[in-house]
């Protein structure tokens, strides 16, 4: 019952920050990824605020390869599902990789860029999904 619970609060915050709500179809799809990579409580957590934060279309859900078109992450654009499963399995790994407790070093590997503020706003959803 507690985890249900916990499912519900994450859902009703989703909605209250309406700019983009996972929606359940997607919220399995993402927890199929992390169990397929035996990702932990903590990992997938950051897994979802990942995917929550950066909020790309299909081809794009969790920003992987976004310089680069011709990157196999982009390559089921024309299939919402597909992509984010490939999405997602592409960012697990970056995370069981590249992840040691250091979310800002990880921000440096996933966000070059704008690291600081990448990590901020992950570290945002982060605290909403674990």
């Amino acid at each position: 019952m507690e985890r249900y619970i916990k499912y519900i609060i994450i859902f009703l915050t989703m909605i209250a920050f309406n700019s983009f709500a996972l929606t359940p179809v997607e919220y399995r799809a993402i927890l199929q990824v992390a169990q397929r990579h035996e990702l932990t409580p903590t990992e997938t957590a950051l897994l979802l605020a990942i995917r929550r934060c950066e909020a790309g279309r299909a081809g794009l859900e969790f920003g992987v390869a976004q310089d680069n078109p011709g990157h196999p992450a982009r390559q089921y654009a024309h299939a919402p599902m597909m992509s984010l499963t490939v999405q997602a399995s592409y960012a697990a790994r970056i995370i069981k990789r590249k992840y040691n407790g250091d979310l800002h070093r990880l921000a440096k590997t996933y966000c070059p860029y704008n690291a600081e503020v990448w990590a901020r706003n992950v570290k945002f959803w982060w605290r909403i999904y674990y």
